[in-house]
């Protein structure tokens, strides 16, 4: 066989198709379109203020005062808590929210992530929260005649909700990310709300180097970040530091895996029970509670939101709107 007829046959066997590279299309913005998505942006938030409706141009949360001062969810917002105060039923309510509308907002489409929960336990808890029925009286099975007609009610509104998708399978941030890219071209997505970070299967135990848990770690970061650029807003629930201070105010350097988040979320919103105000509620089923807003760059950098806990319906309401 000649030199060319060796070649010829290499050729045939490992075709050069296989070795070429595929390099992603992205896309390259010019500084006339930024500067025309930037006035939109910037008229958005004018019409809003103009009418009525506040600087709102992320997702509402319901919490008026909360709204007011981040301009609603956008980007990558991070949430955590002190052990006493329940962070998931205060995601449902945004949830519940975001996703059924009210004051003139019709609602968008939202993805609850809660790996190994029962969905049906969720909707039990935005069921007896939206309805104003004591989970404590449904546990028992003691639910008053007055009860009936508000459950219905309630449970109509959310029936017809098809904004509203759960998530409750173990999964990686990466997996999480794809199933999340999917519905937004199928169906649109807007709000996903992650509850909470440390479920992720990216945290389970694993064997190996080091290097294996940072690749692990970067996949979430990458995720949330290209989630972020798809125009997705993402709600991160975050454990606390089992040693956080507990005479001070919460700091985000008191969130577990803050590394993680750092640099690219804002704001972080800190909750703590309300040790100073509203002692006339102090008590375990109704009391005062502080959302400290910190890392905000839409508005002021710190500020702090009063909120009112109903324990018994896992019902959080703004401060103001209840009359305190």
């Amino acid at each position: 066989m000649s030199l060319d007829d060796e070649i010829n046959e290499a050729g045939r066997e490992f075709p050069i198709e296989k070795f070429k590279i595929e390099i992603p299309d992205i896309p390259i913005v010019s500084s006339k379109d930024s500067v025309i998505s930037a006035i939109k942006y910037i008229e958005k938030v004018h019409d809003n203020a103009k009418n009525g409706s506040g600087a709102i141009v992320g997702i509402p949360t319901g919490f008026v005062d909360l709204d007011k001062t981040i301009g609603g969810l956008q980007g990558l917002v991070v949430l955590g808590a002190r052990p006493e105060i329940n962070m998931s039923a205060f995601a449902l309510n945004i949830a519940e929210y975001a996703s059924v509308g009210y004051d003139g907002f019709k609602g968008c489409k939202v993805v609850y992530v809660k790996p190994g929960e029962d969905h049906a336990f969720l909707t039990r808890r935005m069921l007896l929260s939206k309805s104003r029925v004591n989970l404590n009286n449904m546990v028992e099975g003691f639910l008053c005649e007055r009860d009936y007609p508000k459950l219905t009610n309630a449970a109509g509104k959310l029936a017809n909700n098809e904004n509203l998708k759960y998530i409750t399978s173990f999964l990686s941030m990466g997996t999480l990310q794809h199933h999340c890219e999917v519905l937004q071209e199928s169906e649109g997505l807007d709000l996903v709300i992650i509850d909470k970070l440390q479920n992720l299967d990216n945290f389970k135990p694993i064997s190996g180097s080091s290097s294996s848990m940072y690749n692990r770690v970067q996949e979430i970061k990458y995720s949330l970040m290209e989630m972020k650029s798809r125009g997705i807003a993402v709600l991160v629930l975050s454990e606390m530091k089992k040693k956080q201070r507990k005479r001070d105010s919460l700091e985000t350097d008191d969130l577990r895996d803050w590394g993680i988040l750092e640099y690219e979320s804002s704001p972080i919103l800190l909750l703590e029970r309300d040790e100073e105000n509203f002692d006339n509620l102090n008590s375990s089923e109704v009391f005062g509670v502080n959302i400290n807003v910190r890392n905000n760059y839409w508005g002021k950098h710190s500020e702090t939101i009063n909120l009112i806990y109903l324990s018994p319906y896992g019902r959080f309401e703004s401060a103001t709107k209840v009359g305190y």
